[in-house]
């Protein structure tokens, strides 16, 4: 009985003592938290927030910037969306937007990506006059002397990387004769063949074929039909020569199906799109390597006094299910290559079976072929005899018949030509995954409702849905899913609307709807039916049962309003509903918006 007594002291004091180290474990991680200094940085990227080199940009900065326990950092982002807006208006009126939002609230540090740097330039003193400033250099070092004082600058992708790239592929495939340069039209990607061209001068040996000057349609077709004794290198392709804006990591998948060459690229976010790999230009560690430069700054240098650890943001990847397809061994890849995807082969334990079985089959095969060839070649010997026969006493009553035919054809092809130009402008304005009207018809479409709204008054709605987490779907279930839920959500839309009004796919899960004859309430009801709807449905995507939500943004025109201010506030309240957690529907009319611009400042 005593020594339970004894037994039981001990764990009550064991307990009082842990409890004890607890709290001081507690009160140490709150004075270290209260020690902290509190930093706001605004981070400015050219595209959207599904982005894919986006999101590994963040997520490096986030790392590099918690890997300093001196600060704590509170992130604030904007999204031009270069890709849908390059006209200067769009970049003043944003500027115009920006100086109003954080002219009482200015942050610490603002980080720009990409194709900012002209923003930068033109606009950022004027809207940030005494922030410092980081930005990533991707255009003409020619320009550098027009960067104010207090803007460090990150030069981008070196044209070393192109020739890293280049003698790799020839290590890796030494039978290469012709390298196709996959790289699109826009300014930007002029720069870069220019780089490209100062590269290939030292290799003579290998003819280089550049594709910035074809549409994209000729591109495809052109990587299509490389030889044997080719390989592909994709840069990047955002515009084509027709001007035509494309999302680079579609372009790259579409000619990893096609081509029937070893592809290789130059960014990381491109491996495990079917290219073989190459020297990989790493956005998640540009990412660590600004908040190097972050750190610095909020300690107090100056942009020449900067310095950041030789961390190169480039690194050998490669595919091992493409090192596998091209019969390229582990052994002629770099040192310290990093090797993704690796599988398990059951070729390497079944082998000698599967071989067996292929050349037992391949006999049977052609035996088979060739009894079917003899009793086919037989058969069309009889057949072209008794053809000929009949040939001969028809001819004369077919050329009768043509002749007599001649104007019927003439007049069914004349209705043929008609009814195909029909079809291809119906197919030229019609979203080909969802069968929705495309952002062109829906953008003449709204021409014509602003025009009798300025003729007659009648007040238009617009409606701006999009679907949430859209990006986890085809993370998750893959692709076919992600196409196979824009369908059936489209096809709920289509079915809530009336016959007057239009649906159209604006962008990736973005959809358009325009409303005419639509005052406001009208508007905000059939989009929360409409979210109603979607909400309660469960998708049936082959075996994956899917539920999203969706969030939409609802403004109405009027007066003295323009087109871009009535989809501008669609796609606010959009962003609005976004920040509010989804699955809501928003409308902000011109005076709300204006509220809002108050409160945040």
């Amino acid at each position: 009985m005593v020594e339970d007594q004894i037994i039981f002291t001990r764990l009550i004091s064991i307990k009082k003592l842990g409890f004890t180290l607890l709290i001081f474990c507690y009160a140490i991680s709150f004075c270290n938290a209260a020690a902290q200094i509190e930093k706001n940085i605004l981070v400015l990227l050219p595209h959207t927030p599904d982005f894919p080199l986006h999101t590994d940009f963040n997520k490096g900065l986030q790392q590099g910037f918690q890997n300093n326990t001196q600060y704590k950092v509170n992130y604030s982002y904007e999204y031009f969306g270069l890709a849908h807006h390059t006209n200067e208006k769009y970049l003043a009126d944003t500027a115009q937007y920006f100086k109003a939002k954080y002219e009482r609230h200015q942050p610490d540090l603002i980080i720009a990506g990409g194709e900012l740097n002209q923003f930068i330039l033109n606009y950022g003193k004027n809207v940030f006059p005494t922030v410092p400033m980081i930005i990533v250099w991707d255009q003409d070092t020619k320009e550098l002397r027009e960067i104010p004082e207090d803007v460090t600058v990150v030069t981008g992708i070196e044209t070393d990387n192109y020739n890293s790239n280049i003698r790799n592929i020839l290590q890796l495939n030494p039978l290469t004769a012709k390298i196709y340069i996959v790289v699109g039209d826009s300014s930007e990607e002029q720069r870069v063949v220019g780089e490209l061209k100062q590269t290939i001068s030292k290799y003579p040996q290998v003819e280089f074929a550049f594709l910035n000057k074809l549409p994209y349609d000729q591109m495809l077709e052109c990587v299509g039909n490389a030889s044997d004794n080719s390989a592909i290198l994709f840069i990047r392709w955002v515009t084509d020569v027709k001007g035509k804006n494309f999302i680079p990591e579609q372009v790259l998948e579409a000619i990893c199906r096609e081509v029937q060459a070893p592809v290789y690229a130059t960014i990381r976010h491109a491996i495990g799109k079917g290219i073989v790999g190459g020297h990989l230009y790493n956005y998640e560690l540009v990412g660590r390597n600004i908040a190097q430069y972050g750190v610095q700054i909020f300690e107090g240098r100056q942009p020449s006094e900067v310095i950041l650890e030789n961390v190169s943001p480039n690194e050998y990847v490669f595919d091992w299910r493409a090192l596998k397809r091209w019969g390229i061994s582990e052994k002629r890849l770099p040192q310290g290559s990093i090797i993704e995807y690796r599988e398990s082969s059951i070729w390497d334990l079944y082998k000698w079976y599967i071989i067996g079985g292929i050349i037992l089959f391949l006999i049977e095969t052609a035996l088979i072929l060739a009894l079917l060839a003899n009793r086919t070649r037989r058969k069309k010997a009889e057949n072209n005899l008794m053809h000929l026969n009949m040939t001969l006493e028809n001819r004369v009553s077919e050329r009768t018949q043509e002749l007599q035919d001649k104007n019927v054809q003439l007049k069914m092809a004349h209705q043929g030509l008609e009814l195909l130009n029909q079809q291809l402008d119906l197919i030229s304005r019609t979203d080909a995954l969802t069968g929705l009207y495309n952002r062109r018809h829906m953008e003449s479409k709204i021409q014509e409702e602003f025009a009798k709204y300025l003729s007659n008054g009648s007040e238009f709605a617009i409606i701006i849905a999009d679907i949430d987490s859209f990006k986890k779907v085809n993370d998750v279930y893959g692709h076919d899913a992600g196409d196979c839920l824009l369908r059936c959500v489209s096809e709920d839309i289509r079915k809530l609307v009336r016959k007057s009004d239009t649906v159209a796919r604006w962008g990736g899960e973005e959809f358009l709807l325009l409303l005419p004859a639509t005052v406001s309430e009208n508007a905000k009801e059939r989009a929360e039916r409409i979210r109603s709807t979607v909400e309660k449905k469960v998708y049936f995507c082959g075996e994956v049962r899917l539920s999203v939500t969706l969030t939409l943004g609802v403004s109405v025109i009027s007066k003295d309003d323009t087109i871009a201010n009535v989809i501008k506030r669609a796609d606010y309240s959009l962003y609005q509903g976004k920040r509010a957690g989804r699955n809501c529907v928003v409308f902000l009319d011109t005076a709300s918006m204006m509220d809002n611009y108050t409160k945040n400042r």
